[in-house]
Formats: C-alpha cells, sequence, structure tokens
C-alpha cells in the first residue's frame, strides 16, 4: 500500500513539473513571491528572496528577479539586462524613517569618483521615498538596459526614470555587494538562489 501511495505521490508531481501552468512561488515571513516576473517584455526569474530586518523586526520581503536568474553577486550587479527588485512590506514604516532609511543605504554606496550626475540621481531616488509605507505596500525598482531605472509603488510611478547603468548598479551592491546594508538579507537571497 505504501509502495502504491508513494508511486501516486511522485505521478502527482510529475504531472505538476511537467508544465500544467503551475505558478511557483516562494514563502517568506508570510508573503509568496513568485518564480518568474513579465517586465519589460521579459521573463525574469526570481534568482532569491531574502528578509529585511531591523532591530529584530521583519520590515520587508526582498525578492530578487533578472533575466539569467545567476547566483552570483558580480553578475546581479554588473550584467545589463532587465532586472528587478521587488519589496513586499510587512509591516508599517513612517515616511520619515523609510526616507533615512533609503539615505543610509544608497548614500554609503555610491562611489567615491561618481560624477555629479550620478550624486544627482541618487538625490532624487531618495526623495521619491516621501510616503508612508503600511503592510502590503509593493515597491518595485526595474531596470531596464538603454533605458533606466523606474520605481513603483503599489502599481504607481514613485517619479521619473533615472537613466544609464551605474545607478541600478549602487541598488544592487547595496544588498548582495561586498558590504551590504543587510548581511542577513544577503545571505537569504544568495542561499535561496537556484542557478539555471
Amino acid at each position: 500500500m505504501q509502495r502504491i501511495l508513494a508511486a501516486m505521490a511522485t505521478m502527482v508531481l510529475a504531472l505538476a513539473v511537467g508544465g500544467t501552468g503551475t505558478a511557483w512561488a516562494r514563502s517568506l515571513a508570510g508573503r509568496e513571491l513568485a518564480e518568474t516576473a513579465l517586465r519589460a517584455g521579459k521573463t525574469l526569474k526570481l534568482n532569491g528572496v531574502g528578509l529585511r530586518e531591523k532591530y529584530f523586526f521583519d520590515v520587508y520581503v526582498l525578492g530578487a528577479y533578472t533575466e539569467s536568474g545567476a547566483c552570483e553577486p558580480a553578475r546581479m550587479i554588473g550584467d545589463d539586462e532587465v532586472k528587478l527588485l521587488r519589496m513586499e512590506f510587512v509591516r508599517n514604516v513612517p515616511a520619515g524613517r523609510l526616507q533615512d532609511e533609503v539615505r543610509k543605504m544608497v548614500t554609503t554606496r555610491v562611489p567615491d569618483g561618481a560624477s555629479q550626475a550620478d550624486r544627482q540621481q541618487s538625490e532624487a531616488f531618495i526623495a521619491m521615498y516621501d510616503f508612508d509605507v503600511t503592510k502590503g505596500t509593493i515597491v518595485e525598482l526595474l531596470y531596464v538596459p538603454g533605458t533606466g531605472l523606474a520605481a513603483t509603488r503599489d502599481g504607481k510611478s514613485m517619479g521619473a526614470v533615472l537613466p544609464g547603468k551605474p545607478f541600478q548598479e549602487v541598488l544592487w551592491s547595496t544588498y548582495v555587494g561586498p558590504e551590504p546594508c543587510c548581511p542577513a538579507t544577503k545571505k537569504g537571497l544568495l542561499e535561496s538562489c537556484r542557478s539555471r
């Protein structure tokens, strides 16, 4: 009987994996992130998921998506492909605190030799975070080669597109670079990454 049940379970699993249209997802802190995301006409793969915590409180679940699905931090940062950072907040954060945190994360990672234009992009990005976050808020940072970085909150634009590639490298370095803002988040992203 056990062999029959095991065989049936194997058949069910094979059917599910075999392309029945099932949307696979990864769960963390009560949030589910889909294994793929269609953005800018490209199917992006979920590299990994990580939890951003502050003073032992869960703040948001971060999903990192790229075209390649590569798991090497240098490729996540440097590859010139459509890529997405998706933050799903699991607690309320007031605007002032949110903007302060974004400022700390970004300004310390802008290279010393950055141009004035790059520094202005950083300030423009920080200024976008002038809103209170409530549990369930979703912020997406989408980079498209040749266009730049677009930020949205719950599907609505947070401001002008930031052109060029350097600033998106700053953002990805914030999470998976050599000196990340939040080592535990980086660890979660890399440990959950499924290279394809």
